[in-house]
């Protein structure tokens, strides 16, 4: 079995959803015998963000470039991002990588074409909802993406970065 890598700390919250899903899901399929090999390289929320914020996408890459730099280093065999805000720099990452990455954006979209769906919601920071990282792949495919309102949208972003990043779910 390959080792996997998640870049996570992007949302802490988020990170251990990953990684308590990949392990319950492969000791399932693997008769209750196995758990994955993985390694969890957490970088700062608030740093990349900031990056995200400022539109300095080369500082977001190469902060981001030395965490998948570590997960190669430590054995990891494909690589993953635990944050939909991170793609933004996704293919720029995937094409310095060693190793392959796995995108939020493509997988999501082909899972959405695959249900047969034809509309779907986005939700997720401003960043996400106002630019086209993530929607791109989904539009690619014929899908079409809905974000809310601006108004709805920013309070989408309060609850993502006050609350859910926190833990607090309500």
């Amino acid at each position: 079995m390959k080792k996997l890598g998640l870049v996570g700390g992007t949302g802490p919250e988020s990170t251990l959803v990953y990684y308590r899903e990949l392990n319950r899901r492969i000791h399932e399929r693997n008769g209750g015998k196995r758990f994955p090999e993985l390694a969890v390289e957490s970088v700062d929320l608030y740093k990349a963000l900031g990056f995200v914020a400022e539109r300095d996408y080369e500082g977001l890459e190469q902060y981001l470039s030395k965490a998948v730099a570590n997960l190669e280093a430590g054995g990891a065999d494909l690589i993953a991002l635990t944050a939909g805000t991170m793609h933004v720099v996704f293919d720029r990452l995937r094409s310095k990588a060693g190793v392959p990455l796995v995108g939020i954006p493509e997988t999501a979209a082909e899972a959405a074409l695959a249900k047969g769906y034809r509309r779907v919601g986005l939700l997720g920071t401003i960043f996400t909802m106002e630019q086209d990282f993530l929607s791109g792949a989904f539009v690619a495919k014929g899908i079409e993406v809905v974000v809310p309102p601006a108004d709805h949208r920013a309070l989408v972003h309060r609850r993502i970065s006050e609350e859910l990043e926190y833990g607090v779910v309500k």
